[in-house]
């Protein structure tokens, strides 16, 4: 398991870790107006910035939504503006993924480069910028579960709501609808091989657990193209992050309210320490909780001439 800590009083914000790195990188060692790109200090608060404006309507949405159904449980599961909010989210965070290689191209001097790759992760690994292919193994694992986006984006996939219902609580979630072999819509065999769906309680938490992992990588990572070169970054107390401010004081809000195939999987658990203003973020965290059976799942597809069967997801 790996624990994230962020401190007030030691960080200066509870905003991933590149914030106190990457203003101090040495002038020498960057090449950003080479490249017609923004110092890598502007291009990380950038990219936190649309996570945080993509984040938070996802979230707020989602515990409005859980707590209109818990007050009314007989409601309309009618979550399309919610859902389109989280298609949004998701290619945020891929962009998210290829601006931190936008950052490392920083590093990169374009007179030296053998390479000229169009993309900026190709650029960079060709190049043989020293950590690069470290930090694409060690964000290979995420970046495969942002697929989803891919067939969102490519193959006309949708995402679905999904609800499942215990005694005194509802709890919600999606999931992305592809037909099968025989034309059948239901859950993405690719996305959902045990034909299930994500909860926005373990989704959302999962992805903000990782934005703090790449982050922490990508430290690693220009720290080592430094310390190649003889030079170093020092940690430095940044600036507080109004917009990610927002991102923890809603994280805090988010229920343990997963789908019971979820009690299987690890997920992300965030803590705040009130009294020493820390953020501790554990991934993957093992659950001990045991859910009730479900009263009853809804899902929410729509019916058209070619598309009269379904395979309702299993949550």
């Amino acid at each position: 398991m790996t624990v994230v800590t962020r401190k007030l009083m030691i960080d200066g914000t509870l905003a991933p870790s590149a914030v106190n790195f990457l203003n101090e990188i040495p002038e020498q060692a960057l090449f950003h107006n080479e490249h017609r790109l923004r110092h890598p200090a502007t291009l990380y608060r950038l990219s936190l910035e649309k996570i945080a404006d993509a984040f938070c309507p996802v979230a707020e949405g989602y515990l409005l939504e859980t707590d209109n159904l818990r007050r009314d449980p007989n409601a309309p599961l009618e979550m399309t503006q919610l859902l389109k909010c989280q298609v949004h989210f998701l290619r945020v965070l891929q962009e998210y993924l290829d601006e931190l290689w936008l950052i490392l191209k920083t590093l990169v001097d374009p007179k030296l480069a053998a390479k000229h790759g169009e993309f900026a992760e190709q650029y960079v690994i060709e190049n043989k910028l020293p950590g690069a292919r470290s930090f694409r193994d060690a964000v290979e694992c995420y970046k495969s579960t942002l697929r989803i986006a891919n067939k969102l984006k490519h193959q006309q996939c949708h995402l679905r709501a999904v609800g499942v219902w215990f005694h005194d609580s509802v709890h919600l979630g999606y999931c992305l609808e592809e037909p099968d072999a025989n034309g059948v819509l239901g859950p993405s065999p690719e996305i959902h091989p045990d034909h299930g769906a994500f909860s926005f309680a373990r989704d959302l938490t999962w992805h903000l657990a990782h934005v703090y992992l790449c982050s922490e990588k990508l430290v690693k990572a220009i720290a080592r193209a430094l310390s190649a070169r003889g030079m170093s970054a020092p940690h430095k107390i940044a600036n507080d992050h109004p917009k990610w401010n927002a991102v923890t004081s809603i994280l805090r809000k988010i229920p343990m309210a997963y789908f019971p195939k979820e009690m299987e999987q690890a997920i992300a658990k965030f803590s705040f320490d009130e009294s020493s203003q820390m953020l501790t973020v554990k991934v993957p965290f093992r659950m001990h909780l045991r859910l009730p059976h479900p009263l009853r799942v809804r899902y929410v597809f729509p019916v058209h001439p070619h598309g009269l069967s379904c395979s309702p997801p299993i949550p």
